[in-house]
């Protein structure tokens, strides 16, 4: 096992009832199921305010986070066709922490319309901070859950592959050009 990896799973619903939390959840217990050292942050626990404001709170832990991973999983609602402000915040805080770093993401969502909200978020990683973006989104409607629980095998599936290949891509782009 590869274990020196470090992956970071980041919850940025800001909700009780986050679906897109559940997401990161089956993702945090997949990887660690496989033995592979996880970091679930979720932004429910911490005050990221807009970049530039004051009143933040818990940012050291997070960067620390940010920091210490090679791969980052974030998992996250999408509102108007877009990343919700919790996100977006976030990557202003942290997106430099993110260079060189291969980043996988999963969005829950009311239909199927948005599906191709996550483009936004992988072109400022990529373009804005240099990160491999993962090019297979995780997209889950409200069809997948029953209540708070994640029910579609199919999902659940996607998450698992997906988290596994931030995890190998991650370890690949750490070994030693030769």
């Amino acid at each position: 096992m590869r274990n020196e990896i470090q992956v970071l799973i980041v919850s940025a619903s800001l909700s009780e009832e986050s679906r897109s939390k559940q997401l990161c959840v089956h993702a945090t217990e997949f990887l660690k199921g496989k033995g592979v050292q996880v970091t679930h942050e979720n932004l429910q626990d911490h005050r990221v305010l807009p970049y530039g404001m004051d009143g933040s709170e818990g940012l050291d832990t997070l960067r620390a986070s940010f920091e210490a991973a090679e791969g980052i999983i974030f998992g996250f609602p999408v509102y108007n066709y877009n990343m919700n402000a919790s996100l977006k915040a976030a990557i202003e805080h942290f997106g430099r922490t993110m260079t060189d770093k291969v980043i996988g993401l999963m969005m829950s969502a009311g239909g199927q319309a948005s599906y191709m909200s996550g483009l936004v978020v992988a072109n400022s990683l990529s373009l804005d901070f240099r990160s491999w973006v993962v090019p297979r989104f995780v997209y889950a409607t409200k069809t997948a859950f029953d209540g708070d629980t994640l029910t579609d095998a199919e999902i659940a599936n996607r998450i698992e592959d997906l988290a596994w290949t931030v995890y190998e891509k991650a370890w690949q782009h750490k070994q030693p050009v030769s």
